[in-house]
């Protein structure tokens, strides 16, 4: 494509082409010296590739010629629009080069890949021109008001053009578009009805087990995909986080097979997320939410297999060696931790345990299918911050042990029981004064669910002597026998409890965490 209005036909070329895709994905790759002028900061972009020179490009389409030749014949189909319709739970986008003119010394490897890529969803776009080389490409000559013109004899089935005058879009207009279009959907996806049935909950368990549904044993093994949902979601793939461009339902499809490691049907995975829908829409928004997902985390190189959720036999399950998350390594410190209940790796593990639980399962998200999952993570969370903390304080490691007990009630804080561990650790090391003050923080938070501290509480406070400015204490402060002062000679265990906060609950007193709405009522007798 040349001449002076041929850069503008381009860009609203490619946002169409974005534009259409739908989950397929459209993957533009770039030359560096055409990228800059053509689609100035789209560097950033999901489907824009930026390489550096046509050479590296050539290697880069020809990998991709070889995957997909193998990929079409493993599935005996000839051509990509084939393989779309037998594999919708597959996506395969559309890749296109963009480029100036070709050197003559790769121009006959680029015929050979363009006349393979035909059936195969690989194609060029030659900005500037062919230069007369033979490359089995047409050239159009795009006018400055944008009427077009064969400056070559047009390929059989190529529209005719002559004298029509071809959409334009300006280098900002044009990544504003792409932004858009590769941005998250989200906002035009349906919403699960609020007032759904929520499920059952799960019959009480052992804090320290994994979650039902859930197989610490059986999970896939790390790779380049990294999954935060302990905390805000976050995903990064191949060393950059992925901020754009993954749908609602992309999240929430990854949420629950990152919640059934060793696979699950579609049908099951649409019956739980989206029971709302019909069988036709909730297949389509099953095989949307996946081809999203496959197109967003795909890696640097367009055809290396990154298919994070793939098919087996009936089952769909994340594959082995392409993802690592904070839920397994919490579930799998868990699963050793029982194991070790009683060892002195006991505390080691629990601290790699605390180590991952940065707050409750995508608390920022309204799944309210993953409350129950949510909720048992919460109590085997609470649980290792106070377990770990009381090992603290057995081995004299107050400070440690303090540290664990704030992260607990800051996740839980009307746990009142984590809060009671915290002022007599606090009162052990010889800080009264912060004894008071997280007593004072507990009555205020009671308060807002309209609650007082029980019995027990009240009598641990009261055995606090008032601050004396004059006295000393008659001797150090101890737990356990153990003095502050002998801290020096404990063996440096990582407490898993230092560093950034855990999420903070914000959220009314649930079964187990310490509170019992029906038992104490501010208006005590």
């Amino acid at each position: 494509m040349s001449g002076t209005g041929a850069p503008g036909v381009l860009r609203h070329l490619l946002a169409t082409l974005l534009a259409s895709a739908r989950h397929y994905g459209l993957t533009v790759l770039v030359t560096a010296d055409v990228g800059d002028r053509l689609l100035p900061g789209a560097r950033q972009l999901v489907p824009v590739r930026t390489v550096a020179t046509a050479e590296e490009a050539l290697v880069e389409l020809q990998t991709a010629v070889l995957a997909r030749t193998r990929r079409f014949h493993d599935a005996d189909t000839a051509d990509l629009a084939a393989y779309r319709r037998g594999h919708p739970e597959d996506p395969i986008p559309l890749i296109i080069l963009v480029a100036g003119p070709i050197p003559a010394a790769i121009r006959p490897g680029l015929t050979a890949v363009l006349a393979a890529g035909q059936a195969l969803g690989i194609t060029a776009v030659l900005l500037g021109g062919v230069n007369g080389a033979n490359t089995g490409t047409t050239e159009l000559l795009v006018a400055g008001d944008g009427t077009a013109s064969w400056a070559t004899s047009p390929a059989p089935g190529q529209p005719s053009l002559e004298g029509v005058q071809l959409f334009r879009l300006t280098g900002t207009d044009a990544v504003t578009a792409l932004e858009v279009l590769s941005g998250d959907p989200s906002s035009t996806e349906p919403e699960v009805d609020a007032a759904a049935e929520e499920p059952a909950a799960a019959p009480p368990r052992d804090a320290n087990s994994p979650p039902a549904g859930q197989s610490a044993a059986d999970l896939p093994a790390p790779g380049p995909v990294t999954v935060h949902v302990l905390g805000p979601y976050q995903i990064s793939a191949w060393d950059r986080e992925i901020t754009s461009g993954l749908r609602r339902t992309a999240k929430e499809l990854l949420l629950y097979y990152l919640l059934h490691p060793g696979g699950a049907t579609a049908e099951a995975a649409i019956e739980a997320l989206w029971p709302e829908a019909d069988a036709e829409r909730g297949r389509q928004r099953f095989w949307t939410a996946l081809g999203n997902l496959r197109t967003r985390l795909r890696s640097p190189s367009a055809e290396a297999d990154v298919a994070v959720i793939a098919k087996q036999g009936e089952h769909y399950r994340i594959q082995d060696g392409l993802l690592t998350a904070d839920l397994w390594n919490f579930q799998t410190a868990l699963r050793d931790a029982q194991q070790a209940a009683g060892e002195p790796a006991e505390a080691e593990v629990l601290a790699r345990a605390a180590a991952s639980y940065k707050g409750d399962l995508a608390g920022e998200l309204g799944y309210w299918w993953v409350e129950t999952a949510r909720e048992e993570l919460h109590q085997a969370a609470l649980h290792t911050f106070t377990r770990l903390a009381e090992l603290h304080s057995h081995t004299g490691r107050l400070p440690d042990a303090i540290a664990c007990l704030q992260r607990a009630v800051a996740l839980d804080p009307h746990a009142e029981h984590a809060y009671r561990q915290l002022i007599r650790a606090q009162t052990a090391a010889g800080r009264t004064d912060e004894a008071r003050r997280t007593y004072r923080q507990l009555v205020g938070r009671l308060a807002d669910i309209d609650l007082e501290p029980d019995d027990d509480t009240e009598t641990l406070i009261a055995e606090l002597r008032p601050p004396s400015r004059t006295t000393p204490p008659a001797g150090p402060a101890t737990l356990n026998g153990t003095t502050p002062e002998q801290l020096a000679g404990t063996p440096a265990v990582p407490t898993g409890c230092q560093g950034e906060p855990t999420q903070v609950r914000q959220r009314a007193a649930h079964p187990g965490s310490g509170v019992d709405p029906n038992a104490r009522h501010r208006d005590k007798e």
